[in-house]
């Protein structure tokens, strides 16, 4: 599915040779159920109320690698397991764009312990089930690319065809409907950051 872009295609759950991308094409529902191109959908009416993120995990003596640091944390954590943690993406590709980091100074994904394979799953589910809700995406991509932050994470982006508007502003799926065009993505605010996270929280 989608553009031609030189490197050989990923299979579903293995790593592309070629680009170090580990990309999962999960489906939601089926597309003529979506939005057209030009269409805008409002996003937020599907929230479900829950304890904040503080108070409903708590936060461990866990160490935290730079990668984390990297992008945001604590003020873009969503949710917290005992081997990851949901991020808000500071620079969102499309609306709901998080990362999911491995609380681990490891920079192979092999080099993991099994039980935070195990507990992938249930983030995993986490989050297709928040994002779901709350951006009502068509597919979804988990990229490992990990050539400038080294530690263990994926860039979670929520794809749909057409744009999803939050608090003002539109958010395009710019490579719809190939590959996600990561260059195209909108930097929050410090404040937007928070918004977002608090939404967030509620779902994941």
């Amino acid at each position: 599915m989608g553009r031609p872009t030189g490197l050989e295609p990923a299979t579903l759950g293995t790593t592309n040779r070629c680009s170090n991308q580990l990309s999962y094409d999960r489906h939601g529902a089926p597309l003529e159920q979506f939005p057209k191109a030009r269409a805008v959908l409002k996003v937020g009416a599907y929230r479900r109320q829950a304890t904040p993120i503080y108070e409903r995990t708590g936060m461990n003596a866990t160490p935290i690698n730079p990668t984390i640091e990297k992008f945001g944390y604590p003020a873009s954590l969503v949710r917290e397991f005992d081997h990851w943690l949901v991020l808000v993406r500071p620079a969102q590709v499309t609306l709901g764009s998080l990362v999911l980091a491995a609380r681990s100074d490891a920079t192979a994904y092999g080099e993991l312990p099994r039980r935070a394979f195990a507990e992938q799953a249930d983030a995993v589910a986490a989050i297709e089930t928040g994002l779901s809700a709350f951006c009502r995406y068509q597919r979804i991509n988990y990229l490992m690319l990990m050539m400038v932050d080294p530690h263990v994470h994926f860039h979670v982006i929520p794809r749909y065809s057409g744009a999803r508007e939050w608090h003002g502003l539109d958010f395009v799926d710019q490579g719809w409907p190939g590959p996600a065009d990561l260059k195209s993505a909108i930097k929050l605010s410090l404040d937007q950051i928070s918004a977002l996270r608090d939404e967030l929280a509620k779902l994941v």
